[in-house]
């Protein structure tokens, strides 16, 4: 929350040039050696380095659906609130069919950096909690295997997804082409949206 927890660690300060402690995040208890963070192809990123704006540093590849299922902002009004916890399991109608983490990064001019999150298409709040139609957000997800990202569902099951399309550039004016950044499936938020039906998408 404020820029000091990720699923990945926290860090005290939220200036984002500050780097997350593994040590300190909600994993290590499970997970202490920390590896599990790291994929082990993603070596193109650009490290920790306050002058690179590498602000998710520590993230190491992956990175978690939070606009639905690491946060409430598709239900609770407050936005501030609505980041301070994560989504229950029993809200989540399809979890066979909605994505929870994948491969990530983010593209920035002439480099890609570690990135916590996997952005929908559109982005979400309470009063647009299926995503704000005629917005679009920068994409995250990384299909750095050969064309391919690896996808963790909230099942459990994990896949191989191919890139499908993706706006040419993005937030920062960098191009998602380049990286092997984008998006699978559908221009919307089927994919990470926890309210669908089974009867929405088909497995």
């Amino acid at each position: 929350f404020g820029g000091r927890l990720r699923w990945h660690g926290a860090r005290e300060t939220p200036n984002p040039m500050t780097p997350f402690e593994y040590e300190k995040g909600p994993l290590f208890e499970y997970l202490p050696d920390g590896r599990v963070r790291e994929c082990p192809i993603f070596f193109e990123f650009t490290a920790h380095d306050p002058s690179a704006n590498t602000f998710e540093a520590g993230a190491g590849g992956y990175g978690y659906n939070m606009a639905y299922v690491g946060s409430m902002l598709s239900i609770v009004e407050d936005p501030v609130k609505a980041v301070r916890k994560g989504m229950r399991d029993v809200n989540i109608a399809n979890p066979a069919r909605t994505i929870m983490f994948a491969d990530a990064g983010m593209p920035q001019q002439g480099k890609i950096i570690e990135y916590s999150f996997i952005e929908p298409p559109l982005p979400v709040s309470f009063d647009h909690p299926r995503g704000q139609e005629g917005g679009l957000n920068s994409p995250s997800i990384h299909f750095r295997h050969y064309g391919r990202a690896n996808v963790l569902w909230c099942d459990g099951h994990i896949t191989s997804e191919r890139l499908e399309w993706a706006p040419e550039t993005n937030i920062y004016g960098a191009s998602n082409p380049q990286w092997n950044v984008g998006w699978f499936g559908p221009g919307d938020n089927t994919l990470f949206d926890i309210h669908k039906s089974v009867s929405e998408v088909a497995p």
